[in-house]
Parts: C-alpha cells; sequence; structure tokens
C-alpha cells in the first residue's frame, strides 16, 4: 500500500513538471496559458518541496549530505527517548492502566473466560492433575513434625471438663454404671464364695473382737461371745451376710441395687464439676504431652493418607465425579456473591498495580531495546511502513495545493 501511494505522489510530480514544461509551448500572450504555467509551476515547487521534507526525514535527498536532512538516522536516540517518554508516560502511565483496571470486573471477566474458553470437565481434570503432583510431591519430612506439634497444641488446649460431662453421659446412656456394677459385684461374689475368704475373714474378726476392751458386763458379754464362736463360724456368718448383701444388690429393683446406683449416678454426674478431679487431669495431660512422641504414628497416618489420596486422584472418574461438581458449585456461588466478587476485584486489581508500579520501567527499556535491535535502514523501513503512506499523501496534497494556489495567484497577476 505504501509503495502504490508513494507511486501516486511520483506521479502527482511527474504531472506539475510535465504541465509546466508543457506551458511553455503554449501560445504567447494567452491569459489562460500563463495562468496555466503559474499553476503547474506553483504545483512543481509544492511536490519538490514537501518531496524534499519526506526524503529529508529518512535521508539524505539524492544522497546530498545537504545540513539538516536525514533527521532520524541523526536524531535516533532523541526520537527513540521521545517515543520511550510518550510510552511510559502517556499512551501507557502508571495512572492510565490503574484507571483502566478500575473499570474492569476481573472477576466476573475471568469465569466468563473459564465458561467459554475451558471444555466442560477440562477445569476439573487440570485440578485433579494439579493436585495429584501436590500430594506426590508433599514434604512429609516437613509436615509431620509440624502436624506433631499442631496435634500437641490442640491437646494441650483441650477442655477436659466437657470431656468428663460427655463420659458421664455416655456411660448413663449406655447403662455403663449397672454393667460396671455387675462385674464388680460378680468378682467380690467369686471373691467372697472362696474357702481361704471365709477362713481369713474369721481369723480378723475374731482378732478384732479379741481386742476389745470394754470392761464390766460387756467385756463380760463379749468375753462370753468368743467363747461361743470360732474362728471358722465367725468367718461363716460374714460370708453368708456377705453373700446375701452382694444377691440383693445384683437383684433388679432391689432398694439396696437402686441406692447404690443412685450413688453411683451422682458420683459420675458430679466428675465434671470436681475442680480438683480436672486439675489432676491436666496435670496428668501435660506430664504425659511432655514425654508423647507422635512424629512416628503421624507419619505412618499421613503416608496412608497421601497413598489413598494418589489412588483416588488417579481414579479416571474422580475429576468427574468429585471435582467437577465441587467446582461447578463453587464457581456458581463466587458469580452469585457480588461482594465476594467486590473483594476479589479489588485484591486482584491491587496485586496488578503493584506489578506495573515494579515493573513499569522495563516497558519504556523494552522499546528502547527493541529499536536498538534495528539498524538505521531496519528502522527507516519499519516507519516508513507504518506512516510512509500518510507521508506520501503530503507530497500528493503538496502539488495539487501548489497547482491550486498558482492558479489563483496567476488569476491575481491577470486581474491586477
Amino acid at each position: 500500500m505504501e509503495k502504490r501511494t508513494k507511486h501516486i505522489a511520483s506521479v502527482s510530480l511527474g504531472v506539475m513538471a510535465a504541465g509546466f514544461a508543457g506551458s511553455f509551448a503554449l501560445p504567447a500572450g494567452a491569459a489562460w496559458g500563463a495562468v496555466l504555467q503559474s499553476g503547474f509551476e506553483a504545483g512543481l515547487v509544492g511536490g519538490l518541496a514537501d518531496w524534499f521534507a519526506v526524503t529529508a526525514l529518512f535521508r539524505h535527498p539524492l544522497g546530498i549530505p545537504i545540513p539538516h536532512t536525514a533527521l532520524l538516522p541523526r536524531n535516533r536516540e532523541r526520537v527513540t527517548n521521545a517515543l520511550v517518554n510518550a510510552v511510559e508516560n502517556e499512551l501507557l502511565s502508571k495512572q492510565s492502566i490503574a484507571d483502566k483496571l478500575g473499570g474492569v470486573r476481573l472477576t466476573a471477566a475471568l469465569l466468563d473466560t473459564l465458561e467459554r474458553s475451558v471444555p466442560q470437565g477440562q477445569l476439573a481434570a487440570w485440578c485433579a492433575a494439579g493436585l495429584q503432583q501436590a500430594v506426590r510431591h508433599a514434604p512429609l519430612d516437613l509436615l509431620v513434625p509440624f502436624a506433631a506439634e499442631q496435634a500437641k497444641e490442640a491437646l494441650r488446649e483441650l477442655d477436659i471438663a466437657p470431656l468428663l460431662q460427655k463420659l458421664g453421659e455416655q456411660v448413663l446412656a449406655r447403662r455403663l454404671d449397672e454393667q460396671a456394677l455387675d462385674a464388680l459385684l460378680e468378682k467380690a461374689e467369686e471373691w467372697l464364695a472362696k474357702q481361704e475368704t471365709r477362713d481369713s475373714l474369721g481369723r480378723i474378726a475374731m482378732g478384732a473382737v479379741a481386742q476389745l476392751e470394754l470392761g464390766g458386763f460387756m467385756q463380760f458379754a463379749v468375753n462370753a461371745f468368743i467363747g461361743y464362736l470360732s474362728e471358722d463360724k465367725l468367718g461363716s456368718m460374714i460370708q453368708n451376710f456377705g453373700l446375701g448383701y452382694i444377691y440383693d444388690l445384683r437383684f433388679p429393683g432391689h432398694p439396696r441395687r437402686d441406692e447404690a446406683l443412685a450413688f453411683v449416678r451422682r458420683q459420675i454426674a458430679e466428675l465434671s464439676r470436681s475442680q480438683r478431679l480436672i486439675a489432676q487431669l491436666e496435670e496428668w495431660k501435660a506430664e504425659q504431652l511432655d514425654s508423647l512422641d507422635l512424629t512416628a504414628p503421624l507419619g505412618k497416618l499421613l503416608s496412608r493418607l497421601q497413598e489413598r489420596l494418589l489412588a483416588a486422584l488417579a481414579d479416571s472418574g474422580f475429576a468427574e465425579r468429585t471435582l467437577q461438581p465441587m467446582l461447578e458449585r463453587l464457581l456458581a456461588g463466587l458469580r452469585s456473591n457480588e461482594e465476594l466478587q467486590h473483594k476479589a476485584d479489588g485484591w486482584m486489581r491491587e496485586q496488578l498495580v503493584r506489578l506495573v508500579e515494579a515493573n513499569h520501567g522495563k516497558i519504556g527499556q523494552l522499546v528502547r531495546d527493541n529499536i536498538r535491535k534495528l539498524d538505521d535502514a531496519q528502522l527507516i523501513e519499519m516507519l516508513e511502513d507504518k506512516v510512509g503512506k500518510d507521508l506520501q499523501w503530503i507530497r500528493v496534497n503538496g502539488a495539487v495545493c501548489g497547482f491550486l494556489i498558482g492558479i489563483v495567484l496567476g488569476l491575481v497577476k491577470l486581474l491586477a
């Protein structure tokens, strides 16, 4: 296109030159001939002047080193600096970029791009692949000690009172108090029914009675009682009494059993309010945590979790079954949440402005570096390709306007 325009400009100059030369052949003294000669003369001068001016921008006209010609090669650094300054401070200034970003809904545009450009299910597949790489290369040697410390910290902050209350509620709800009482009574019955237990109880009772010092009639009665009983009889009496008491405690609905269970349940209910017990448990917990090493069990736990996650992510249907619905809900929620979009836009805009501020000078440097890669001939060729068409029309306009002005001046001279 630039070559075609240049050809038109050359033709216009040639027409003016030919017209001026042909005007000398016109009849002498003809008024219209003088007017045409004036027009062609002015058109020729205008065309030549504009050709000289346009050519002088890029090179020496006709190769003659006329002063103040070949302006671009001679002032290349100044032109480069002016271009860089225009780009940095006017066309792509920090404020203009920030203002432009301020009017863009970045989150909505990002969501539109995702829906328009990413095929159905592709985003989920990308996320699955990314998660698989992240899980596979997770630094377990760093995560295990961190997880162990966090677990200990969580246990230190754990409040024991609610746990005791919950434990008591579960004990009562599952009737574990009755089961514990029955188990205890069963063991007591087994122990009390033994022959050696009866003999031991008889010896202990006889020894205790023999040591009584009451005096008077009571002492006489006790001595008579001792003389009547033997260790075997006294042991049997205590054994039978104990077995009978245990039988009452084991019998459902018996008052003694109900009284014992009521006592046990009151004690269980009081556990969560016992400051002494809670303090003791807290002290015990602190001692155990100080000496507790969770590294090995947590390492095994995280390794198993890593293996299971990798197996799940490697499943071809995982992205479709699990990630795709999650992403759809996430994106739909984000699109419907104007407040969240506004916050996301603000954050992204802030990051982009910071990025622009930190790297704004690189824009001008990039322009400067690209210009420096070109030699004078390449730079002139590039500029002529971009603006040469308009410059060549200046030549055409110079010739035409000069011709018209020459006609006007010729008429003026004729009428003067």
